[in-house]
């Protein structure tokens, strides 16, 4: 596999993203902290189908002069309480 770096933040190895990829399972969402574009940072959480399956995601991304590190933990939970909601209308049942 090759790693092509975008910018001084992208992932370029396997390790790194192995853990990156066990970091996004564990807590359920991801962060693109201008890894693929200086200046951009996006949350991104899985929507599962009926059968757990991710069939699809959901994002958010803004420019970084915007970016508020108090702000970071709403944006969050709204990208991934709104990737939950879609998830339960294809008949996910997280319990």
């Amino acid at each position: 596999m090759r790693f092509v770096a975008f910018t001084d933040r992208t992932i370029r190895s396997r390790a790194e993203l192995d853990a990156e990829l066990k970091r996004i399972r564990r807590q359920g969402f991801a962060r693109d902290d201008q890894e693929h574009e200086e200046g951009v940072r996006c949350i991104g959480a899985p929507i599962l189908d009926h059968t757990g399956a991710v069939v699809a995601a959901l994002s958010a991304a803004w420019p970084d002069f915007r970016y508020k590190r108090e702000e970071e933990a709403k944006k969050t939970s709204m990208v991934v309480s709104a990737a939950a909601r879609i998830s339960a209308i294809l008949g996910w049942n997280a319990e």
